[in-house]
């Protein structure tokens, strides 16, 4: 007999027993998946906003805190380490910095303001050591982290990921995030490719249909009204939140009796609201309790065990309505056929790396292919890099130079015999910050890439990094979950959505309830199906993500890491002994994870035939533009390719907000030698619109999900793309100070991309309850 001890996500262990015996060399249900190296990984320790105090003229963190997240090795704590081993060799990098997370700042209480300001510019200590501001990446500022370092390492710290460089002028928000991208999470590869950096490709002309948003008139008495109810409710919310009664004052007040009403086929209490109302009450009738009268309810009322405060009509006002047109915004819609879109850049943030530097990427990650597509950093450098035979087509092609970004001839060979390695456009190498007083455009912080490659070796930067690359075509997810903002872009009805969630809820049917035998009538659990789902919930966070987000919190990792330990176990199990589906725990496992499926599909987590793909341009165009040649490349406008891939497919990409940010691109076939072996990439024409129609993506890293689904490629709307050609525009050079860092830390305090998200998917919601969604 065998014992299978198995770790669930509640950390409690469940010995599984298997009284059968087995042969040692069965195999299991897994994938046979690489063996890839992980990350190297660190606990820091995180302070909120709120623990920051006063102690004397000093602002301290609290000595005994405990709560700790995890940060990935990358550029910057690989030059940190190397920076602390230099000075205090007994010192852990750990030790040295901690992450400060900002998001509870009242943007409307100065105090707060004046504080956080004040940790910035004078730093915070901890155990008696002075910590200040480090290098912050735009995924922190994202999620307002802000990570503190010991003053003594800082101007050595810099001076590595900087490599010397620190324009006294400069566009500050650029500046920090070029060197942000020394905090991506990556993997070291101990190489320093030869690298050529050419011009960015722009395209003259792209004439095709596309709507603009231009200002209008504007209505000046409603624009008022939203910016004094703008006003009302920031005061409003805070009120609430402050004046609020307290349980014990609640609980002295006459208490509104509850009335039964049937819910789900059940009875439920709930409160009798006919003349005193909750605040949630009122809400429904357009009104709210006055400002001066949220401290004083008439009455209580219980719901849920919690007693909430109820008001009186006399108590409420009015909640004014406001229009929403174009005069009360101030913009409008404008449609411009055959649009002549001037300029359209393609290439931003992509390269090409030679099969043998893929080859000896893929050989130091410990893989069994050299990857198609890597998403490659380097101090200034962040792109995503396709594989392609660069000695090859120029060989065939009688090239044996070409001109980079600072116009100098680059051999393919150099004089001791080292081959380009890696192409990349001018968007990949993030060091154009050094302006001039009178200059409209920046130069650049290095004379050429001689220069660049001397400084990566003065300040020991040796490795290559990999943030990411992509799975091999068999090692993709045939089935993804659609989002809530996917569906809402679609003009599906009730029906798609019942055909497109019926394959899932067939496969829960069957895990839930098994199969009838024919032979006894009786229901039978379905092994083949259960082993499907188990696997279906391994593979299931899986989904490419951004690689420069870090958790604030440990537990959420290492919960998914025991949920995955867990599900393997079971599956092995099952595989020794069938009557393992049988045991309580197990069951019980099963069951709830089919469940959550089933509330996952009501949140629109429906899964569709598709995976998440890397997005590039044309290889071949590139080369041609590397090359100095005219620009044609092998695909047509409304084209693209990805080997073994035929027909029209629609492409999503995170966030989408409007229906008309939805691609659909008819999948050719190539017949090239040079892209044939690109199975896994999506490759997109360079003759329209489609990286604008993808939400203004581009190809340094963005995935698009990719689905032939026939209910999803009939549910598209089609609609011309919406360009923004203010979209380039860039905010004027400022001092690289301390000042001008405050200033754009204190204007970006909050990320509105969630609180954008929710205002459109009201009002989405509005046009599929009209049956309209344009």
């Amino acid at each position: 007999m065998r014992t299978f001890v198995l770790f669930g996500t509640d950390t409690k262990s469940i010995k599984l027993e298997c009284s059968q015996p087995y042969h040692t060399n069965q195999q299991t249900g897994g994938q046979n998946l690489s063996s890839n190296p992980t990350r190297n990984q660190y606990q820091i320790k995180l302070f909120h906003f709120n623990e920051i105090t006063h102690v004397g003229n000093q602002l301290c963190a609290p000595p005994s805190r405990t709560r700790l997240i995890t940060v990935s090795n990358s550029i910057y704590l690989d030059q940190l380490k190397r920076v602390v081993a230099e000075r205090d060799p007994s010192t852990d990098v750990t030790e040295v910095i901690f992450m400060l997370k900002a998001d509870q700042i009242d943007e409307d209480d100065p105090s707060q303001l004046a504080l956080f300001e004040r940790m910035l510019r004078d730093g915070i200590y901890y155990n008696g050591r002075k910590y200040v501001r480090s290098i912050k990446s735009p995924a922190m500022g994202r999620t307002q982290r802000t990570e503190f370092i010991q003053e003594k390492y800082v101007a050595d710290l810099y001076r590595r990921i900087t490599l010397g460089k620190m324009p006294p002028l400069t566009n500050i928000h650029k500046w920090e995030a070029a060197l942000g991208v020394s905090r991506s999470a990556a993997q070291p590869v101990p190489y320093i490719p030869r690298i050529v950096v050419i011009p960015d490709y722009e395209k003259d002309t792209i004439i095709e249909d596309v709507w603009k948003v231009e200002k209008c008139a504007e209505d000046l008495e409603q624009q008022k009204l939203i910016f004094d109810e703008k006003t009302k409710q920031r005061e409003y919310f805070k009120a609430k939140k402050e004046l609020k009664p307290t349980k014990e004052q609640l609980h002295k007040l006459e208490r509104i009796p509850n009335k039964t009403i049937s819910w789900n086929g059940r009875a439920k209490p709930v409160p009798d609201q006919n003349e005193y109302k909750t605040f949630n009450g009122w809400n429904k009738y357009n009104r709210r309790v006055k400002l001066e009268a949220i401290p004083f309810p008439v009455h209580s009322v219980m719901y849920n065990d919690k007693l909430y405060p109820c008001y009186p009509i006399e108590q409420t006002e009015e909640i004014p309505i406001i229009a929403i047109n174009e005069e009360s915004i101030g913009f409008k819609r404008v449609e411009y056929p055959q649009y002549e879109n001037k300029n359209v850049q393609f290439f931003d943030g992509q390269g090409l790396m030679s099969f043998q530097f893929a080859e000896r990427i893929g050989q130091h990650l410990n893989l069994s292919y050299s990857p198609n597509a890597v998403q490659g950093r380097l101090p200034y450098i962040k792109g995503n890099f396709i594989r392609f035979d660069l000695m090859k087509w120029f060989k065939e092609n009688s090239i044996t130079e070409i001109k980079d970004i600072f116009d100098e001839s680059q051999p393919i060979i150099d004089k001791q015999g080292r081959p380009i390695d890696l192409i990349l456009t001018k968007s990949c190498f993030k060091a154009w910050h050094q302006y001039s007083e009178g200059e409209a455009k920046p130069k650049c912080l290095f004379e050429n890439i001689t220069e660049y490659d001397a400084l990566l070796k003065v300040h020991n930067h040796n490795n290559f990094w990999i943030a990411n690359y992509a799975k091999p075509a068999y090692q993709m997810n045939a089935y993804t979950p659609l989002t809530y903002q996917y569906i809402h872009a679609l003009n599906l009805t009730l029906n798609d959505l019942f055909q497109l969630a019926t394959p899932l809820m067939d496969v829960i049917k069957r895990v839930l309830h098994g199969q009838k035998n024919d032979t006894h009538g009786k229901w039978l659990r379905d092994i083949a199906y259960t082993k499907a789902f188990l696997h279906m919930l391994v593979q299931e966070d899986d989904e490419p993500k951004d690689v420069d987000e870090e958790p604030d919190e440990q537990e959420d990792e290492i919960e998914r890491g025991q949920k995955k330990e867990f599900i393997n176990e079971i599956i092995q199990a099952i595989d020794l002994n069938e009557l393992m589906l049988y045991d309580g725990n197990v069951r019980k496992f099963i069951v709830k994870q089919a469940m959550q499926k089933v509330q996952d599909m009501l949140k629109g987590r429906i899964p569709i035939q598709g995976s998440y793909f890397y997005l590039t341009n044309d290889p071949i165009a590139f080369m041609e533009h590397a090359s100095g040649k005219p620009v044609t490349g092998v695909l047509k406008k409304n084209q693209a390719f990805m080997n073994r891939k035929r027909g029209m497919h629609a492409l999503f990409r995170s966030p989408l907000t409007i229906f008309n940010e939805v691609g659909k691109l008819d999948f050719v076939q190539v017949h090239n030698r040079y892209i044939r072996h690109l199975d896994n990439v999506i490759v997109l024409n360079c003759c329209d619109l489609t990286l604008a129609r993808l939400g203004l993506g581009d190809v340094d890293g963005d995935t698009a999900l990719c689905s032939n689904d026939p209910t999803i490629l009939k549910a598209v709307i089609d609609a011309p793309t919406i360009i923004n050609e203010d979209d380039k525009k860039v905010a004027a050079p400022v001092p690289n100070n301390m000042d001008s860092i405050v200033k754009m830390e204190l204007k970006s305090l909050h990320n509105l991309t969630g609180r954008c998200t929710n205002v459109n998917t009201y009002f989405q919601n509005l046009a599929l309850e009209e049956g309209n969604l344009q």
